[in-house]
């Protein structure tokens, strides 16, 4: 729907008491007049501004930030893509240093994790075994409350310790331990996974940037 049929819609609800709209509502675009004026405090998270926080794409996962030190408000988002709509020379430089700040986030979260995924593979290569890989990873789910995801790496750890073969290998998104003997209902469950879908989401974010 265009923003002409939005704003008929609004006149056939509202009436005469469109007029009555804040004077910071364009009754035309149904938008702020301008964002110029208006500042985004500086306490709201700036991956939350850029559309991917990586503290609440990892809420609920083994790998797991924490509470976000910064605030989630939706009225700064809003200024913030209008400011990046409305591309003015005054606000280039704060939204250069919002962009420059959420990248620095991104690059340090996927660094992190390339850094453990590549430590657990020179663990494995050098023969402490997968045996120990798959109970760090327990743990960390444990730790996380991920009952579902322990249940079903118990199962792995069941056959390792009665002797059953099985071939592990690593996701090179996310890092978790996957079995390839697992049935296709089961890998499909890892690769729409939260964990999964997070790391997804935040390395494609960073492939644009290079």
């Amino acid at each position: 729907m265009d923003r002409a049929a939005q704003h008929d819609i609004v006149v056939d609800l509202l009436g005469k008491s469109l007029n009555t709209l804040p004077s910071s509502i364009d009754p035309k675009t149904l938008r702020p007049v301008s964002s110029t004026t208006e500042t985004i405090n500086p306490r709201t998270c700036r991956s939350f501004l850029m559309g991917i926080c990586p503290y609440e794409q990892l809420k609920g996962t083994k790998d797991g930030m924490g509470p976000c030190p910064g605030q989630h408000n939706e009225k700064d988002r809003l200024i913030f893509q209008i400011k990046l709509e409305e591309n003015k020379d005054e606000d280039f430089e704060n939204i250069r240093k919002i962009k420059e700040e959420h990248n620095r986030l991104i690059k340090k979260v996927i660094g992190d994790a390339d850094w453990r995924i590549e430590r657990d593979q020179l663990r494995d290569e050098g023969g402490d075994g997968t045996w120990e890989l798959v109970r760090d990873e327990v743990d960390a789910l444990l730790e996380a409350g991920d009952l579902e995801g322990v249940l079903k790496l118990g199962v792995i750890l069941s056959d390792i310790k009665s002797g059953n073969k099985q071939k592990m290998q690593m996701c090179q998104d996310c890092g978790a331990m996957i079995s390839t003997l697992d049935n296709d209902r089961r890998l499909a469950d890892h690769y729409i996974g939260r964990l999964h879908m997070a790391y997804v989401r935040m390395r494609k974010y960073l492939a644009t940037l290079q």
